[in-house]
C-alpha cells in the first residue's frame, strides 16, 4: 500500500494553517510573495515547502469567505449605529426602544452580527 501521508487530514489542515498564517495582514500579496517574506517556525517552513495548489486554492477561499464576511459584518454595525444613534443605554436597550420597521432592521442587524446570546457587544 502506497503511503498518502499527504493527503492526510491533519497534514493537510496543518498546511492550511500555516497558509493562512502566512497571509494574514497581506492578502494583497501574491501566495509566494507571502509565503517568502513572512517569518515561519522550522515547522512552518516544512508545511509551506509541502503546499500545492489545492491548498493555495483553499486558503484564497477561505480569505475571500472571511473579507466577505467582514464587511457583511461592518455594513451591519453601520445600519445598526445608523438606526440607535442619538439613544442612551445600552445597544439592547436601544435596539428594544425601537418601533416597527426600524426595530425589524436593528434586529436584522443584530442576527447578522450574532448578538443573539443576551451579552453586550461591548459597545455603547
Amino acid at each position: 500500500m502506497r503511503y498518502l501521508g499527504d493527503q492526510l487530514p491533519a497534514l493537510r489542515a496543518e498546511r492550511l494553517r500555516v497558509v493562512l498564517e502566512q497571509f494574514q495582514g497581506v492578502p494583497a500579496l501574491e501566495p509566494a510573495e507571502a509565503i517568502c517574506l513572512t517569518p515561519l517556525t522550522a515547522w512552518g517552513a516544512v508545511c509551506a515547502e509541502a503546499v500545492t495548489d489545492e491548498d493555495l486554492a483553499l486558503a484564497s477561499s477561505a480569505l475571500s469567505l472571511e473579507a466577505e464576511l467582514r464587511e457583511r459584518g461592518w455594513a451591519a454595525v453601520e445600519r445598526l449605529g445608523a438606526l440607535v444613534a442619538g439613544m442612551s443605554g445600552s445597544v439592547q436597550e436601544r435596539v428594544l426602544a425601537l418601533d416597527g420597521a426600524e426595530f425589524a432592521r436593528a434586529a436584522s442587524c443584530v442576527v447578522a452580527l450574532g448578538w443573539l446570546d443576551g451579552e453586550e457587544p461591548g459597545v455603547k
